[in-house]
């Protein structure tokens, strides 16, 4: 963000061009850059700003609107308002993120051109007019600030309205630091992923939250979700110093402003850190061990004068505190979660054992030591009660995000509590039908869950996948465990034998027909022989074996 002495002396200078220019049609507005454009930002600015212009009797406003077209050619900008046609050249431009601050010149002409290297537009310009300057936007969520007087006199007032406008589009450009930006998505695991468990995975609680980044940069804290929105100013200190963001490193005295990026979870007023994804560098690539070796640095690192809490609560002894007591005028802002290092499942039951938190969770996530922010090693399992969905409900029936669009989610019944929108409904299965319960209306989500994601929370609920098969009381893992040793034990028999053999003894319903694939020789022991029935039908049924059983 620019400082007002510098955007002083910036239109000093360009007034002063302007007077020797001595041209009537000359132009000078602040362009919003296309990075910036937001149209929910942008139609939240007109309405402030509407409201502020409308209750100050110091300014005069009009607001206008009309249609217009726009044609470019090369350099040239042509524009076409009613039957005046008007072209524009531009003569210089500034960079004054997130605006470029554009003098040009206007002429009007005859007609438009129709070369075939123009590009031809129509929209709806809308302007806001005050004393000293125009607001013009168009449909296309284009924002412009147009200058309407050049008095060198004025520059203190002129400068002052402006800062207030440049403050609001204050931002930051998140692909600057991380291309392509997209969060990690934690899929729900199948059985057998779990047991990898002891390769060394970290556990964290998962908040009912919105999944935010936190932007700690020079100036200010911003958080990203889709769209950038700058939460907190530094202002200034003491001595009327601008407060920017300072790492101190431990081999140097001299502060250097950084910019850090930490991935988090939004709840109640609060960022919930779990992992950090820029410092100094885009981390992503980098596994999550060293990842998470940046995020217990920042207690140390990270200081900010006039905002002491942010560091603070940070530390790991006040982690177990959900609700900080807020005893200092500051606001506790970003939280470090309670990340462990799990070697066994039995470490994952303790986990939960141990949890004293009063914050609504979800369920837990497990996350892989050596993945990196895009692999698939981060797994959910949520609590039995919390298989929810993020559905777009429309014409009574529940959509899901698809790739280029939205599809209806199969055989699922809709209780029908809200017509439309997105909302969050409780998956429940009965008598092998689902069943969408309404819980609430996600009014601060715009798309609904990925199908993939719908898919992986229905594979859970069927197969009895969530935090319950942890305890001692489930035996779902160690049968799956015991399946996996038999498998392997069975296909290492198969290698070492040119004519394997198999007796199984206890065969029951045939659970393990599938492991006797590559056997030459089967030979199965049951007393029930309606279990010899069905082991008869599954193997006719599913593997095609229509003769030569003899059980």
């Amino acid at each position: 963000m620019i400082e007002a002495n510098d955007l002083q002396a910036i239109l000093l200078n360009v007034f002063t061009d302007i007077e020797i220019l001595n041209d009537s049609n000359v132009e000078l507005e602040f362009r919003l850059k296309k990075h910036y454009r937001n149209q929910a930002l942008i139609d939240k600015f007109i309405h402030d700003y509407e409201q502020y212009i409308a209750a100050s009797d110091a300014v005069q406003s009009e607001t206008i609107s009309y249609d217009e077209t726009l044609i470019k050619d090369r350099n040239v900008v042509y524009r076409k308002r009613g039957d005046t046609v008007i072209n524009k050249e531009q003569i210089n431009s500034i960079d004054i993120m997130p605006f470029k601050l554009v003098l040009s010149i206007e002429h009007r002409v005859d007609q438009l051109p129709t070369s075939n290297n123009t590009e031809t537009s129509h929209h709806v310009r809308r302007s806001i007019i005050s004393q000293y300057h125009r607001i013009d936007i168009t449909d296309n969520t284009r924002l412009e600030i147009e200058l309407l007087r050049f008095d060198i006199g004025l520059i203190d007032t002129i400068t002052s309205d402006l800062i207030t406008i440049l403050d609001y589009f204050d931002t930051v450009d998140i692909n600057a630091y991380l291309p392509n930006f997209s969060f990690q998505k934690p899929i729900t695991p199948f059985i057998h992923d779990l047991l990898d468990i002891n390769k060394g995975f970290y556990i964290t609680n998962k908040i009912d939250g919105v999944r935010r980044l936190l932007i700690i940069a020079d100036k200010g804290v911003y958080d990203y979700d889709n769209d950038v929105r700058k939460i907190f100013d530094y202002g200034m200190n003491a001595t009327d110093t601008p407060n920017a963001f300072y790492v101190i490193y431990n081999t140097s005295d001299t502060p250097q402003q950084h910019v850090i990026i930490c991935d988090c979870e939004y709840y109640n007023g609060k960022y919930y850190c779990f992992d950090i994804l820029y410092f100094d560098q885009d981390l992503r690539s980098h596994k999550y061990q060293t990842r998470l070796s940046f995020l217990d640095k920042l207690p140390k690192i990270l200081k900010v004068s006039n905002m002491p809490k942010l560091a603070d609560t940070c530390d790991t002894s006040a982690m177990h505190k959900p609700y900080p007591v807020h005893s200092v005028k500051h606001v506790n802002i970003l939280l470090k979660k309670n990340i462990e290092l799990i070697p066994s499942i039995a470490d994952i039951d303790n986990y939960i054992k141990n949890i004293n938190s009063f914050i609504l969770l979800d369920g837990h996530i497990l996350t892989y030591k050596s993945s990196k922010y895009y692999d698939d090693w981060v797994y959910k399992i949520k609590y039995e009660y919390k298989n929810t969905l993020d559905v777009l409900i429309k014409d009574k029936q529940c959509y899901q995000q698809d790739i280029n669009s939205v599809s209806t989610i199969p055989n699922l019944i809709y209780d029908g509590k809200y017509q439309d929108g997105i909302v969050e409904v409780l998956l429940v299965r009965r008598s092998k039908q689902y069943y969408a319960l309404c819980i609430r209306k996600r009014d601060d989500k715009c798309k609904p869950n990925f199908k993939y994601t719908i898919n992986s929370i229905y594979s859970a609920l069927h197969y009895g996948l969530n935090t319950d098969i942890f305890n001692n009381n489930s035996t779902l893992l160690l049968r799956r465990y015991h399946n996996s040793i038999k498998k392997k034990i069975l296909a290492k028999c198969i290698h070492n034998s040119s004519d394997p053999t198999l007796i199984d003894i206890g065969s029951g319903n045939g659970a393990d027909i599938g492991k006797w694939e590559g056997f030459k020789t089967i030979t199965t022991i049951e007393a029930s022989p309606s279990k010899i029935q069905v082991i008869k039908n599954r193997l006719k049924s599913n593997y095609n074996i229509c003769k030569d059983i003899y059980i």
